[in-house]
């Protein structure tokens, strides 16, 4: 999929794996994340009794697709499982583009990993 000045394009073949810590609460994800990773941050959390984390709370979608990023269910595999989930919302609500963009957000902010064989045809990319 691509969208004008921003590619989005994701290798369906590419295994996401999750390399934040995380926990479920209530049937959402929480992922827990490092502030400061220098040590002035640190300290100022220290003088300041705050935690050096912060969490983040997933929706239902990320949720959903945070649980799959195992490593071993494919990017293709975790989009047609939610599209089966979500049913005819995945169209109405925009889910599908949306679902794009947040595994390259997860993928930005080092939550997941995966790798992309770059010379991948364009038919082997969604």
């Amino acid at each position: 999929m691509k969208n004008e000045g921003f590619n989005i394009e994701i290798d369906k073949n590419a295994k996401p794996m999750r390399t934040s810590e995380w926990y479920e609460e209530e049937g959402f994800i929480k992922i827990k994340t490092v502030k400061f990773e220098g040590k002035l941050g640190k300290w100022f959390c220290d003088v300041l009794k705050k935690p050096n984390y912060i969490i983040v709370n997933l929706d239902e979608m990320g949720s959903f697709i945070w649980k799959r990023c195992d490593g071993k269910t494919t990017v293709e595999e975790i989009l047609e499982e939610l599209k089966e989930s979500m049913g005819k919302k995945f169209e109405k609500d925009g889910i599908g583009p949306r679902s794009f963009y947040f595994m390259h957000m997860l993928r930005n902010r080092r939550f997941v990993t995966w790798e992309e064989n770059d010379s991948q045809s364009t038919d082997e990319k969604i």
